[in-house]
């Protein structure tokens, strides 16, 4: 019987040893686990596992940035984000990375091994836990167009750095207090500067002031 050859991303050790002991036997052999983005992305070049099981997290930056250039240059490869974060922002950016599902830490031992089985068939798959969210998310998202005023069109996470930017604070400073990579605040502020069809992080400061944005 073949094996699935999986890798643990996580910067806890204790939380590794556990779903390692939850997930070797026959069936899975955990062939790698790293505590990092940089030693993820090293690990996964020489040792090409089925599945990663991936936190958001990560020391150095973010799981969910790691995922993005794993599948954009191995994408036989399928992420599995495996968190405690049931952040609907965190969950959408999962997606657009390209990350097979999204799971809680609370999972149980059968539906976990049962969601890497789908996973490596080919399907996609998210928390139960989060469904409904993220379906909330979307229809909000869906109607964000008619409004009127920008500010409603920016998602919880933009708005949160925009307050961040209007203080101004540099994306190394807003990365390391929201537990983001720098790649990935230079992507919302990209985002935002778009949105908001400013050029200078000054414009948003200064949209901030005059608009009273809390």
């Amino acid at each position: 019987m073949k094996k699935y050859k999986l890798m643990i991303v996580d910067d806890h050790d204790v939380v590794r040893m556990g779903i390692i002991a939850l997930l070797e036997d026959s069936e899975f052999e955990v062939i790698n686990e790293a505590s990092s983005v940089a030693e993820t992305l090293e690990k996964v070049a020489k040792e090409m596992p089925d599945v990663i099981l991936m936190d958001v997290r990560l020391p150095d930056g973010s799981g969910i940035d790691a995922c993005r250039q794993i599948v954009e240059n191995y994408p036989e490869v399928r992420v599995l984000i495996l968190t405690s974060y049931a952040d609907d922002d965190a969950v959408l950016s999962s997606i657009q990375a390209g990350a097979s599902g999204y799971v809680l830490k609370q999972i149980d031992r059968h539906a976990l091994r049962k969601a890497i089985r789908k996973i490596v068939c080919g399907e996609a798959l998210l928390d139960p836990s989060i469904t409904m969210s993220l379906f909330s998310c979307l229809r909000q998202n869906a109607l964000q167009p008619k409004y009127k005023d920008k500010f409603q069109g920016l998602t919880g996470k933009e708005r949160e750095i925009l307050i961040q930017v209007s203080a101004g604070k540099s994306n190394r400073q807003i990365a390391q207090e929201l537990f983001l990579s720098e790649y990935t605040v230079r992507n919302y502020v990209s985002s935002i500067l778009s949105k908001l069809n400013f050029s200078s992080r000054t414009q948003i400061a200064n949209y901030v002031h005059e608009r009273g944005v809390d």
